[in-house]
């Protein structure tokens, strides 16, 4: 089916204000994704307020300061104040991702990563997900929202040394209010490529980097780096791919997701 006329069955199917339905299917549709190695929904959590991962790799994301599980209207997530509040996980397989893994086919090699987030500080920069440390040598990647850059966009960055980046840049992104930001790297037969997606925008990058550093930096949400340039606002899914989902399968999430957050 062409992508425009899926774009249109998407949205008839479910108009934006149709959140009934995008809350019955929300968790499912994340959960097909291709290559999904973490799914993270705001309604799962442990009775420590860590994080729980759907999927059967079990990568709990441990809470640091005191993060809050909360709602609105239809759509759970999870606040983060900006000072002390992010989550965590310690380096492992799951998370180091290349983009060079054989068992995933070679059309389709590559990272994607993503969340349903927003901000309530248009002053600062504040990561969403990233695996790096604070000193170079140990970048992997990152997607971030940088309120101190004019037009405040959000930015994708990959390392395949663990210190040189490229980087890919959105639109403006701030506008207190919900957001579905997607970063994507694409280390396929036809070449590389970096590309970003704000809400039904997407935004690309040539890079000649043919790899992601496998460092030992943690994982992390609402921060990176051990705790620097910490979230002011939300996040509700997350969701992190050893593969490099295609542009129609990332407008999908965004269209059939949508109406939860009043977008």
């Amino acid at each position: 089916m062409p992508d425009r006329t899926l774009r249109d069955t998407t949205r008839r199917v479910i108009g934006m204000s149709d959140k009934y339905a995008a809350f019955r299917h929300v968790v499912s549709l994340f959960s097909f994704l291709p290559g999904l190695r973490g799914l993270w929904t705001a309604n799962h959590l442990d009775t420590s307020g860590n994080w729980y991962d759907w999927t059967k790799n079990n990568l709990t994301l441990t809470a640091t300061g005191t993060p809050g599980f909360f709602y609105d209207n239809l759509a759970s997530y999870v606040t983060f104040d900006g000072a002390t509040d992010y989550f965590t996980r310690a380096d492992e397989a799951a998370t180091s991702i290349t983009g060079t893994e054989s068992y995933i086919d070679g059309s389709i090699r590559g990272l994607t990563l993503g969340c349903w987030w927003y901000s309530s500080d248009a002053t600062a920069a504040q990561y969403l997900l990233a695996k790096a440390t604070a000193a170079a040598g140990n970048y992997s990647y990152g997607l971030y929202f940088n309120g101190a850059a004019a037009g405040d966009p959000t930015y994708f960055w990959i390392s395949d040394d663990g210190t040189n980046t490229d980087q890919v840049i959105s639109g403006s992104a701030w506008a207190n209010r919900w957001h579905f930001s997607v970063a994507r790297f694409n280390d396929s037969e036809t070449g590389e490529e970096l590309a970003i997606f704000l809400d039904s925008t997407k935004t690309t990058a040539a890079t000649a980097r043919a790899s992601i550093f496998d460092g030992n930096a943690a994982f992390e949400t609402g921060s990176a780096q051990g705790g620097l340039n910490k979230l002011t606002g939300g996040i509700s899914i997350a969701f992190l791919c050893a593969a490099a989902l295609p542009d129609d399968m990332i407008g999908t999430l965004f269209q059939q997701s949508r109406a939860l957050y009043g977008v």
